[in-house]
């Protein structure tokens, strides 16, 4: 994967360079390494100069370059990169040094119905300890709500946060005194049904008080 985001002129033409003289050289001597080349975030020009290389390639290897325009790299590259393993920037749910998840916990995958509101429940028996879950939804553009609902009708329910999402996928945790759930709401006023990646855990927390005390 190649991200040209900001990347200099000059160090552009560099790498466009670099690429097509490997190219080249793995078509004429290793044509099975090379899965597929997927470039993002690459100016017009770039896209232009593909166009007149892949003039010398045989149609094996033209199928092999993928471009993905700034609103199309998410879903392009999730085709490819399971969402555990994505960076976070890409719209994945890979962070870097990351101390809450690992690529083993299990992702799980949610559809959004258009003109629709979806709710995901992470119901919590257990007290004393802090849920943690992390959210992505493929593009983005809905409004998002976080609640932490008590179990005992008489307890408030907490709201965690309420927002419209455009960006990078999401992060949060709550800690644990009384059984009850989180619910994730996303309200989806797009014409298209949407693709929500989520996973979520539990670890034994000791409150900040107690430690103090």
């Amino acid at each position: 994967v190649y991200d040209l985001k900001n990347a200099p002129i000059q160090g552009m033409k560099e790498l466009n360079s670099i690429n097509k003289k490997t190219l080249m050289l793995f078509q004429s001597y290793y044509p099975e390494i090379i899965y597929k080349n997927i470039v993002v975030n690459a100016p017009f020009w770039f896209y232009t100069s593909q166009v007149l290389f892949s003039r010398f390639m045989s149609q094996r290897n033209k199928s092999k370059f993928i471009f993905a325009r700034p609103q199309r790299v998410t879903p392009i590259l999730l085709k490819f990169i399971a969402p555990e393993h994505l960076p976070a920037e890409y719209g994945g749910l890979r962070r870097n040094n990351d101390q809450d998840f690992t690529p083993d916990d299990k992702v799980l995958e949610h559809k959004v119905r258009a003109n629709s509101v979806s709710r995901i429940e992470l119901p919590v028996h257990e007290t004393g300890v802090t849920i943690m879950w992390d959210i992505t939804v493929v593009g983005w553009d809905v409004s998002y709500k976080e609640e932490f609902i008590p179990d005992d009708e008489g307890s408030y329910t907490v709201l965690l946060q309420n927002q419209n999402i455009v960006g990078e996928s999401t992060r949060n945790s709550f800690y644990i005194n009384e059984p009850g759930r989180i619910l994730l709401t996303i309200e989806n006023g797009n014409f298209k049904r949407k693709k929500m990646y989520y996973r979520s855990k539990t670890r034994v927390t000791v409150p900040m008080f107690i430690l103090l005390s």
